[in-house]
């Protein structure tokens, strides 16, 4: 993406893009972007990108290869809810999945052990504790409150 061009092309305001001048039949002012799939993306110099990535690129001047929405809502490209992220960083930020059964992010219940397990990972490495709640003590995290 040529951020010098996308600079050009939008304008931002509050989490949206508008186009700068009169595009088409976009006025000056309209609000930039259709829905594509779960994300807003905009039209520059023949190509598609996301909204997200073309107001952090505009903000910043780079281009992350991810960019996280903090409040894992797609539609808020406010700045402040935009971070750069790993792969990792980008799936741990999402809600619970419809199947969770605990109410809590990582916890599980154990079949064979008839427990509730808790995993906590760091970069492939992780601990694991069994608790007969839920909400076990500190997953086994050292140096931590």
């Amino acid at each position: 993406m040529n951020i010098a061009r996308a600079l050009e092309v939008f304008l931002y305001d509050n989490g949206h893009l508008r186009y700068r001048a009169r595009r088409g039949p976009r006025r000056a002012g309209d609000i930039a972007g259709t829905l594509k799939g779960r994300y807003l993306s905009v039209g520059l110099d023949g190509k598609r990108f996301q909204a997200h990535r073309v107001v952090f690129a505009m903000h910043h001047g780079y281009l992350p290869p991810q960019i996280d929405h903090i409040n894992c809502d797609c539609f808020d490209n406010r700045i402040e809810n935009l971070r750069p992220a790993t792969n990792a960083e980008n799936h741990w930020n999402t809600g619970l999945r419809k199947t969770n059964k605990s109410g809590v992010k990582g916890v599980h219940w154990g079949r064979q052990s008839k427990k509730w397990i808790a995993e906590c990972r760091l970069a492939h490495a992780g601990n694991q504790c069994r608790s007969p709640t839920p909400h076990p003590p500190s997953c086994g995290r050292r140096g931590r409150g």
